[in-house]
């Protein structure tokens, strides 16, 4: 174990320490921020459309499950939460990602 000490100290010799390295906080590239407002916008709007439509569809096969074919029911009961949980996603990412990153 002796060696693995002497490569620890080998390499804090050639690589600086972890605080000594800059890390210099995010900055959005000069003109870029309309379009990327502009991207994450539209990234927003085609997710609530798609959440709307997923729902509607998971009420169609429940109410069509009624009618005779349990299995479209089941589906569609089974399919709600997956939709819920994408929308609830797509609503706290920009949140989570300011969080982890920001």
């Amino acid at each position: 174990m002796m060696w693995l000490h002497a490569l620890q100290d080998a390499i804090g010799t050639i690589v600086p320490p972890y605080d000594l390295v800059n890390n210099p906080s995010p900055k959005v590239p000069p003109g870029l921020q309309p379009k990327i407002d502009l991207l994450l916008g539209w990234g927003k709007w085609a997710c609530l459309i798609l959440g709307v439509a997923g729902i509607l569809i998971c009420a169609g096969k429940m109410a069509l499950g009624q009618s005779g074919r349990s299995h479209y029911a089941a589906e569609g009961a089974s399919e709600l939460p997956k939709v819920l949980l994408g929308v609830s996603l797509a609503t706290v990412a920009v949140p989570i990602i300011t969080a982890i990153f920001g």
